[in-house]
């Protein structure tokens, strides 16, 4: 919170803002892309390497050894990625359907094409279009596919955004 930042052209990530929670100096490298929590921040390289960087509470910033993936996601206390194929992998604090229960990972057995994390919900959706989304004190939800055929983003709150460029 109260910070961003950002890839430059050639590849250097750029952080600005408030301090807080270790977030500077980022990470030297060339990266592709990055995604932020409230209190940390991940970067891709183009051999889909991570690197995480600053609070480290919950292990949001320790990065499976040795994994590669397409893409990130950054939520409060969890980071997630999705492995070149396909699969999720999330470490940290993974959302609860109750306090009393454990904390539930996407299913390992399923194949992701995108991943987007809030505050406290994760949504994932599968390569059959289906989205899976968990929040604090839910079960996890099943949603159906999209009715956009050209569906090319899924947003936090488990929108997307088509390839005519709306949201729904």
């Amino acid at each position: 919170e109260g910070f961003s930042c950002g890839v430059e052209t050639g590849g250097a990530v750029r952080c600005w803002g408030a301090s807080d929670a270790g977030l500077f100096p980022p990470p030297a490298g060339a990266y592709v892309s990055l995604t932020a929590g409230p209190h940390h921040a991940c970067a891709l390289n183009a051999a889909g390497e991570a690197t995480c960087w600053g609070n480290r509470a919950a292990g949001q910033t320790s990065v499976p050894p040795g994994a590669r993936f397409s893409t990130l996601g950054a939520g409060s206390l969890v980071t997630c990625g999705l492995g070149l194929d396909g699969g999720a992998s999330c470490w940290g604090a993974l959302p609860r359907a109750s306090p009393t229960e454990p904390a539930v990972p996407l299913p390992p057995q399923w194949r992701y094409r995108d991943v987007q994390l809030g505050r406290d919900t994760l949504c994932a959706q599968r390569t059959d279009g289906y989205r899976v989304c968990l929040g604090p004190n839910q079960p996890p939800v099943m949603l159906p596919p999209m009715p956009e055929e050209n569906a090319t983003r899924l947003f936090r709150s488990g929108c997307y955004q088509a390839a005519a460029g709306y949201v729904a």
